[in-house]
């Protein structure tokens, strides 16, 4: 007794480099295109290049916003900054993103008093680029 399958499945080779194709693509948008943009604005913050910072971060004013998202005193100045890449979890693999935090250490000369502060502000780097976390964010 011959056995045979009634409806079996066809492979084509085309087929397969097709699909091998898309995957490909998809884990380069994914995950690969935000990883390398991450790791780049983290050496360039640790590395205190300013304008390669003000670069990735586009139009959007990071030197004068808080993580809270007031406005700070135009007198502060820049002193250090330093950049840590969070660690990935879920929501991140399917947000196809990684998060970065930037640490600012600022300090303020106003009317003969000296401070000194530290501001951290989250980033989301998705492979169209980098944006400022929504305040409400849980990180």
């Amino acid at each position: 007794m011959k056995f045979s399958f009634a409806t079996r499945p066809r492979f084509s080779l085309r087929s397969m480099i097709l699909g091998v194709a898309i995957c490909a693509a998809m884990l380069c948008v994914c995950v690969v295109r935000p990883a390398m943009l991450a790791n780049r604005l983290a050496a360039a913050a640790n590395a205190q290049d300013i304008a390669m910072v003000d670069a990735f971060m586009g139009g959007s004013d990071w030197r004068d916003l808080h993580s809270t998202g007031l406005i700070g005193d135009g007198a502060t100045r820049v002193d250090r900054l330093s950049a840590d890449l969070m660690s990935r979890d879920w929501t991140d693999w399917v947000g196809c993103r990684r998060r970065v935090s930037l640490r600012i250490a600022r300090h303020s000369d106003f009317s003969g008093q000296h401070a000194e502060w530290t501001e951290s502000i989250n980033l989301i780097v998705r492979a169209t680029g980098v944006s400022l976390s929504p305040p409400y964010a849980d990180f």
